[in-house]
């Protein structure tokens, strides 16, 4: 079915139907629902292809992350999905796990002729030229002139150190993802401005945002002859090896072990009292990256900017009362 057959059916010039179903100029009410209930009837669907061809916006948002069966991006998406759906936008998602498939995404995705993009970046040096706009989420890249919408990892995983100093800790590993993210360089900061001028030897090691790290450098931790009191794991996926790895062990957390971790998956509170988290604010910077995004398709001059949103703690027994 087509526009002129619905403007037939009800009776009604093809300039005022398109009007209607488009919501764009005015109609009278008698009129509109007479228009609307002929859609209906006929089973009518715009061609939103053609209409996005015809206005050159495509109404279509595209959102790049390094692995969408990773939780935190799964619910990000969601998060910017009902952003978008409530402005009348689409949402399509690509991954890419290295900066090769990273440029190919980007560029395929322009391809598309979608109107913006929000990526997470996986290679932070990559500069992906494309017409529309970019807003990055999540993590920074080294790029100049690119806006982006972040946590504030550094107090988070500062406030969490702290809180294990407090407790008579002087003995805390730190195990992180790649070393070229800046969600690892900012949630590192944070450990070590915690332990700045304090006798606690900082231990910093990086790896890869998954379990498997997150396992491996348990383990490498404990066959050290120093003993750890406590572990900070920087992402849910590393929490998860190293918890492996503790169980395997024979490590009782809090009693052996405290532990803190980020974010606050369900299956943090299955562990004993819960962990002690940092939990970024997901939904807020899945809404202020659509905001900026959709700002610049407006004003595609203005100054990009970095906004930093404060994250909360989640409290949680895994780092104990106390050393004795």
């Amino acid at each position: 079915m087509s526009l002129k057959d619905v403007a037939a059916e009800a009776g009604v010039g093809f300039g005022t139907a398109s009007r209607t179903l488009s919501d764009s100029g005015y109609v009278a009410e008698g009129t509109r629902r007479r228009v609307l209930e002929a859609a209906d009837r006929l089973g009518y669907r715009p061609n939103r292809l053609a209409a996005g061809l015809r206005s050159n916006r495509s109404r279509l948002i595209a959102l790049l992350v390094p692995d969408y069966t990773n939780e935190f991006y799964a619910r990000g998406s969601a998060a910017i999905a009902r952003c978008l759906r409530d402005l009348g936008y689409q949402l399509i998602i690509a991954t890419s796990s290295n900066g090769t498939e990273e440029r190919d995404a980007i560029e395929s995705l322009a391809e598309y002729h979608v109107d913006g993009i929000v990526r997470v970046p996986v290679d932070p040096d990559l500069d992906a030229r494309v017409s529309c706009p970019v807003v990055e989420l999540n993590r920074r890249s080294n790029l100049p002139r690119v806006p982006a919408v972040l946590c504030d990892d550094r107090s988070g995983f500062r406030a969490l150190t702290e809180a294990l100093l407090e407790r008579g800790h002087r003995r805390i590993a730190m195990i992180v993802g790649e070393q070229n993210f800046s969600t690892s360089l900012e949630r590192a900061a944070g450990y070590r401005e915690a332990i700045a001028g304090t006798d606690v030897p900082s231990r910093v090691l990086f790896g890869s945002f998954d379990s498997r790290w997150g396992e491996q450098a348990t383990r490498e931790i404990f066959s050290d002859e120093e003993s750890i009191t406590a572990i900070i794991a920087a992402s849910p996926r590393i929490a998860s090896g190293a918890v492996a790895a503790c169980v395997k062990m024979g490590v009782r957390v809090p009693d052996d072990l405290a532990f803190a971790s980020y974010d606050d998956p369900e299956w943090f509170d299955f562990w004993g009292s819960g962990i002690r988290s940092f939990v970024p604010p997901l939904e807020e910077m899945a809404r202020r990256a659509v905001e900026v995004l959709l700002d610049r398709l407006e004003s595609p001059d203005s100054l990009p900017e970095t906004i930093v949103l404060p994250g909360r703690t989640h409290e949680g027994g895994s780092i104990g009362v106390g050393l004795a």
